[in-house]
């Protein structure tokens, strides 16, 4: 979830919960890294359906 709306749940302002992370030695919110792993990940599954796919009709 991207911070904004983790530090809505918590009933926070973004600042104060950026503030929070760092004391707890979050240097960076993750969203946006684990967002681009997830489509990389869903990109290399398709990529190995569509050969799967390739093998069995050859």
């Amino acid at each position: 979830l991207p911070l904004r709306t983790v530090a809505k749940k918590f009933g926070m302002c973004t600042t104060a919960f950026k503030k929070l992370c760092r004391r707890y030695a979050i240097a960076k919110w993750p969203h946006r890294q684990l967002r681009g792993i997830d489509k990389k990940i869903a990109a290399l599954k398709a990529e190995m359906n569509y050969s799967s796919i390739d093998k069995s009709s050859a």
